[in-house]
């Protein structure tokens, strides 16, 4: 099936958010049903297809996954070029299951409800494991992009944890210095502006998408 439509949003986060691009990280933001994760699978297909050193981290995020539970959504959905096997990355995933299983992956659990601390080490679990993965490859650097898509609709304990403990663990890391993080939303990149600061980006690159022309929906509907 032809991608139809945001072709000039694809082109240019393909070349600003690659391994040799400027945009660190980008905000798309748009209604509901109006391509947002099209866009962001078609980017990630792009990715994937011409750079072996990629690595797509882009879990489906339901609304009410804990620390644990988007971790482990993570490792299962994880993505890589060429450089990285598939077994690898299978033996990554059965790491983080592992290493997470005891604990609640939904913010719902009584568990989860009543323990603050519950979700420390879940961070650092995850980025070991990203690093160990990584150092199993001959590739000598990685670009680790991060997509958050929906992430207005993150239960705000997901945030937070994303803001302190997923953040530290991102800057201590020597592997991660080349991060790129990619998000999408309904709202305004300005209503998810202390998210953004506590995160520590400083500069993040909008792309509002709109309705297709209609040209492009007869396109589409064809």
């Amino acid at each position: 099936m032809n991608f139809i439509g945001r072709e000039t949003e694809l082109n240019s986060l393909s070349r600003g958010i690659s391994t040799g691009g400027t945009m660190r990280s980008a905000f798309i933001s748009g209604e509901v049903g109006i391509g947002k994760s099209a866009l962001v699978r078609e980017l990630g297909k792009k990715f994937l297809s011409q750079d072996s050193s990629i690595l797509w981290l882009c879990p489906r995020t339901p609304e009410n996954l804990s620390p644990a539970g988007w971790a482990s959504q993570l490792a299962r959905d994880l993505q890589a070029g060429s450089a990285l096997s598939q077994d690898s990355m299978n033996a990554f995933a059965q790491v983080i299951g592992r290493e997470l299983a005891v604990l609640p992956h939904t913010m719902d659990s009584a568990l989860a409800i009543a323990s603050g601390e519950l979700f420390s080490k879940v961070a650092d679990t995850l980025i070991k494991a990203l690093e160990k993965l990584m150092e199993s490859s001959d590739a000598s650097t990685f670009t680790p992009i991060f997509v958050f898509e929906d992430v207005d609709g993150y239960n705000p304990r997901l945030l937070t944890w994303i803001e302190t403990d997923l953040n530290v663990a991102l800057r201590e890391s020597k592997h991660f210095k080349k991060a790129r993080f990619l998000f999408t939303g309904q709202k305004a990149r300005t209503e998810l502006e202390p998210f953004f600061q506590k995160f520590g980006i400083e500069q993040i690159h909008d792309f509002f998408l709109s309705g297709l022309s209609s040209n492009q929906s007869l396109e589409l509907f064809k």
